[in-house]
């Protein structure tokens, strides 16, 4: 089920009326499992098999793991995580590569598998090196597991953060609850006033091929960085305020990204939980700054583009990403100002092969950019234009203005009313998916 589906808005406003009214914190969490169960498997049903077994073996593995810190227990738990990811995910990638028939790829992915997998992984290393308890109660790691408001795209949430949030019985804060509902408006406005006008227009323009024009083609460049940014954005404001509303306070992913006058500064910026995991589970142990920084920078790079989805063009992103913060490392920095102009266009561009559905469709689109002969089109849908140009002039406002740590009421009462005027102004708009969902 969308976050932005107004069936979701009200089931979750009478969730949170009933979860506030009941005094009991055991009661508080059985709701809270079966509604992120109830969401979840909405969407999917058959997804929920998978988040149940995830559920039970790392709950009973990060028993173990506690009373038996094992190097090899702590691998074997990694590994069949691993192994669930690798089977549903990639596969069927790594079977068209073999040069004999085999069988077919599994013919569906659980949702959200790849964000439900990092966030357990890091439990169990967090266990392992002693940095948590393993979670006694079964419930209470089962909520962890599976709250809605994270549960398919993220904030990758640390144990550390949310158990001890899950086991306090807390009281109503009528400031907080209110920040919440606000932040959940703010999120809606950035996925359904920029985002998904934005989709349409950046698909027509991927979809022409090789009769897109070099104008559109660069339209579509900076449009779906502007819809990329909002649509995930959104996402990610719109759980925190679910957070809030019960109660939880959820890491923050976005910090004004696009205003970053490094690559380095970007990834700092940028789906941060998941940038933070890649360097604490993933850069570090590989030796990190101390032992081959620059073998450590572009596997943990190329990983994590890997990561995002099974296919050539993500792992290009990666590897580019990573070869490109390598060589940052060796050239003077620019003034802050050249700096944010050029990190925001190198980021752009390396958005193409995210984008694109594979080699072919990237070779076409880039060459449409950079190659002669160039094709101008004389007209451009206007509302393309000026959605992307006014969210990307105007996007370093949004975030100075409403920081997720400071949360004035008045200003958000303004992204409140903006919020509800676009989502009922494109109320006969079709909704489009969260870009992330498919992560």
């Amino acid at each position: 089920m969308l976050f932005h589906n107004a069936t979701l808005l009200v089931g979750v406003s009478g969730l949170a009326v009933v979860h506030w009214l009941v005094p009991w914190q055991r009661v508080r969490l059985v709701l809270l499992l079966s509604a992120s169960l109830v969401i979840y498997g909405w969407r999917h049903w058959p997804s929920l098999f998978m988040l149940l077994a995830s559920i039970a073996f790392n709950y009973a593995w990060g028993r173990l793991l506690e009373k038996r810190p094992e190097r090899r227990l702590l691998v074997f738990g990694i590994v069949t995580n691993l192994s669930s990811l690798f089977w549903f995910k990639y596969a069927g990638f790594f079977w068209s590569m073999l040069p004999v028939q085999s069988a077919p790829p599994p013919p569906w992915l659980p949702l959200g598998i790849s964000f439900f997998t990092f966030q357990v992984i890091a439990y169990l290393v967090d266990v392992y090196r002693k940095e948590i308890p393993a979670e006694r109660s079964l419930l209470v790691f089962a909520v962890f597991k599976s709250l809605f408001a994270q549960l398919v795209a993220g904030p990758i949430v640390r144990g550390r953060d949310l158990l001890p949030q899950l086991r306090e019985r807390r009281a109503l804060d009528w400031a907080q609850l209110h920040s919440g509902v606000l932040l959940v408006l703010a999120g809606l406005f950035l996925k359904a006033g920029v985002a998904d006008l934005l989709a349409p227009h950046v698909d027509h323009a991927w979809g022409q091929g090789v009769e897109v024009a070099t104008n559109v083609a660069w339209f579509a460049v900076y449009g779906y960085a502007a819809q990329l940014l909002a649509d995930f954005c959104g996402y990610s404001t719109m759980a925190v305020g679910f957070g809030l509303v019960f109660g939880l306070t959820l890491p923050a992913n976005f910090v004004n990204p696009y205003g970053a006058s490094s690559l380095r500064e970007f990834w700092q910026r940028w789906h941060v939980t998941l940038s933070q995991w890649l360097r604490d589970y993933l850069y570090i142990p590989l030796g990190g700054n101390r032992r081959r920084p620059t073998f450590n920078l572009v596997v943990t790079m190329t990983l994590g583009g890997l990561w995002h989805g099974a296919g050539w063009t993500y792992v290009l992103w990666g590897f580019m990403h990573g070869v490109l913060l390598w060589l940052e490392r060796t050239l003077p920095k620019l003034p802050r100002g050249a700096g944010v102009l050029v990190t925001f266009h190198v980021v752009a561009l390396l958005w193409v092969p995210f984008r694109a559905p594979d080699f072919s469709a990237l070779v076409t689109f880039a060459k449409r950019l950079v190659a002669p002969p160039y094709v101008w089109a004389t007209r451009v849908d206007t509302q393309f234009v000026v959605v992307t140009a006014l969210f990307l002039l105007l996007q370093s406002v949004w975030f100075r203005a409403f920081p997720l740590e400071k949360r004035e009421p008045a200003r958000w009462e303004l992204a409140a009313a903006a919020a509800m005027f676009v989502w009922l102004l494109g109320a006969g708009v079709g909704r489009v998916d969260f870009i992330y969902f498919v992560f």
